[in-house]
């Protein structure tokens, strides 16, 4: 969706919420200031904007059922995007089925054309069980959004634009797998002259993947077995985590973030005082892309994840501000949003 403006002002404090099924694109004929929030985030199993989007290879397989009694299910693989997802983890016993699930494979390009969002996990395998066969869902992709402005682009400390990757479920019940972390999305920024300055946020880092249940031997004593992990940060380069199994369960990867990579899902356990047939944890979700496009740029604050520069000149990192021209606004970024 393309949204035209004369300029764009987020104060601090105020945050906008961006959702809905397509990337956003704001093409601002002056300049952008970012003192607050703009969050194309997934949250949890939600996708945001263009996020799950044709993503194919991209998403997580989803961990393997093993419904006999004592076979713990596998974890659901983590989605990629700009990186690739964890792989999920076993269930206890996997040579029952249980296996967890494969990655979500890397994919898309750096340029950010077409502009899309992120991956999601896959689906926690269902493990026994007497009377619910729902698998949990794996965590969604972050969306993607682009801002282009015709002079300055500035992020002040402070402000943020983020496109993470939600987390995934923790298993649903009794020897289920969780779900895999959802990868981030998508974030181009282009500009005559483009500042992000120390502590302003651009994030797309993965979602953390979902814990594995107990035995259900365990998870009946302990219902609800398990923790619960996190969406993948939006104002900092640490890694999202995965939920923390109990009784056995297998723990959730984390999230990629920054340079580091997703997370695998810990196998299901058994062993002194723990039953068989825990569930593996699912794997982290992948990064997300960011792409940096301009005449000028300062960008003291890292991206995480790292961002691909395109500017003119090549090096976008001189602070020398230049007097400002109008960009013509590459047509074919327009026509590949959906």
């Amino acid at each position: 969706m393309l949204v035209k403006l004369r300029r764009l002002d987020v104060a601090a404090g105020t945050t906008v919420t961006v959702t809905g099924s397509r990337a956003l694109i704001l093409a601002v004929e002056g300049d952008v200031t970012i003192s607050g929030v703009i969050d194309a985030s997934a949250k949890g199993a939600t996708p945001g904007p263009s996020g799950n989007f044709s993503c194919q290879t991209g998403t997580g397989s989803d961990g393997a059922d093993n419904p006999g009694i004592d076979d713990g299910a596998g974890g659901g693989g983590g989605g990629g995007f700009g990186t690739a997802g964890g792989i999920g983890g076993d269930g206890d016993n996997p040579g029952r089925d249980g296996k967890g699930g494969a990655l979500g494979a890397q994919r898309g390009t750096p340029e950010l054309v077409p502009l899309t969002g992120g991956c999601p996990g896959g689906k926690g395998g269902k493990g026994w069980t007497a009377s619910d066969n729902t698998h949990v869902p794996g965590g969604a992709g972050g969306g993607a959004i682009q801002i282009s402005a015709s002079a300055l682009l500035k992020v002040n400390g402070g402000g943020v634009i983020a496109a993470a990757g939600g987390v995934g479920t923790l298993g649903g019940s009794g020897e289920d797998g969780g779900g895999g972390g959802g990868s981030g999305g998508g974030i181009l920024l282009e500009a005559d002259d483009l500042q992000i300055v120390a502590s302003g946020w651009v994030t797309a880092n993965g979602g953390g993947g979902g814990a594995g249940q107990a035995s259900q031997y365990g998870f009946d004593r302990n219902t609800p077995a398990g923790g619960v992990g996190s969406d993948g940060a939006k104002t900092s380069s640490v890694p999202a985590l995965g939920g923390k199994g109990v009784e056995g369960g297998g723990d959730g990867g984390a999230g990629a973030a920054g340079t580091t990579a997703a997370g695998a899902g810990s196998a299901g356990q058994s062993g002194s005082g723990i039953q068989r047939g825990s569930g593996g944890g699912g794997g982290g979700g992948g990064a997300g892309r960011i792409r940096l496009h301009a005449k000028t740029c300062s960008v003291p604050q890292p991206t995480s994840p790292p961002a691909n520069y395109f500017s003119l000149p090549i090096f976008c990192w001189s602070r020398h501000r230049r007097e400002r021209t109008h960009i013509e606004l590459p047509e074919d970024l327009y026509s590949h949003s959906h």
